[in-house]
């Protein structure tokens, strides 16, 4: 999925699935939706860093990125896009 980023910030998160605590990025971005007709979608993108992407250092406002998701809706990779 493309997206803008709109900001970004760190958070600590404790796991539901395992109860253990992790640190994440939060890319708060907006892309173009079919259900919203004017406008963009607005959403928060969480990265964990156990996903040890080393591309979220040059991740800043007004980046374009991919964001890849698995089965489930979790993160599974950002890639900047150029």
């Amino acid at each position: 999925m493309k997206a803008k980023v709109l900001g970004k910030s760190r958070i600590d998160v404790v796991s539901k699935k395992t109860g253990q605590p992790f640190r994440a990025t939060v890319l708060h971005s907006c892309y173009p939706h079919p259900q919203v007709p004017e406008g963009e979608r607005v959403e928060q993108i969480m990265v964990s860093d156990t996903l040890e992407c080393p591309v979220l250092g040059d991740i800043h406002p007004g980046s374009v990125i991919d964001v890849e998701y698995d089965s489930r809706g979790y993160v599974v990779d950002v890639q900047l896009r150029k």
